[in-house]
């Protein structure tokens, strides 16, 4: 049985997902609390996490104020996470990985680029006090054998039950190499694009907003 904060993450993404059911998978579509765009791309057969980044930052989108940068989206937030979910029915690729140094997972991609947001491994690794995660239940782990690099993300038709913990926008690390995984041993055909601006970062904490506005205001002084 799902528990309540299991229910109400079910209700606001199916909330989100009704509202949005005229434009899935058609053009970008932008969330109000970034001002940015997102996209699911679907493709044709197995790609890589390396082939959808590269993919992704070759991409821009001008919703008529002028191109966007393209970049496998990075989920600071529950609402922008279901979000993101609404977008697909199935699972795809998102901004984060290990890979560089095995354990810290940061967000590789983006204006967020080198955001720590969860700190090792488990057991002994934690989340980073004050930003935002969705790994599934007891991940990441590292596979407890095959290496886990790349953040796969579950979009809004993923059972629950298919992976220990809840379902829709979860977060579940992924081997470099296919077939490894003891969940999705299928090809991954799909990944969210963000498009944005990438030399601004759309999570702020508040000092540095107040230290922003204290520098502008001695500007005038």
């Amino acid at each position: 049985m799902l528990n309540t904060t299991q229910l109400a993450r079910l209700a606001a993404g199916v909330a989100v997902g009704t509202f949005l059911a005229g434009n899935v998978n058609a053009v970008p579509v932008e969330w109000g609390s970034t001002g940015h765009y997102y996209e699911y791309i679907a493709t044709d057969d197995h790609i890589t996490w390396e082939d959808a980044r590269d993919s992704a930052a070759a991409m821009s989108f001008d919703p008529g104020s002028g191109a966007l940068t393209g970049y496998l989206a990075t989920l600071t937030s529950e609402g922008e996470n279901l979000f993101a979910a609404s977008l697909s029915d199935i699972h795809g690729w998102i901004g984060g990985s290990d890979a560089t140094v095995e354990g810290p997972w940061e967000w590789a991609t983006g204006p967020e680029a080198g955001t720590l947001f969860f700190d090792g491994n488990l057991p002994g690794g934690g989340p980073v006090p004050g930003i935002y995660w969705d790994f599934n239940e007891f991940s990441p782990n590292n596979g407890f054998g095959p290496t886990q690099d790349y953040l796969l993300h579950l979009g809004g038709g993923i059972p629950a039950l298919q992976v220990p913990g809840e379902g829709q926008g979860l977060w579940v690390p992924q081997p470099p190499n296919e077939g490894q995984s003891p969940f999705f041993r299928e090809s991954v055909t799909g990944y969210w694009v963000e498009f944005g601006d990438t030399n601004l970062i759309h999570v702020a904490e508040p000092g540095t907003l107040g230290l922003f506005g204290a520098g502008l205001l001695a500007l005038f002084l």
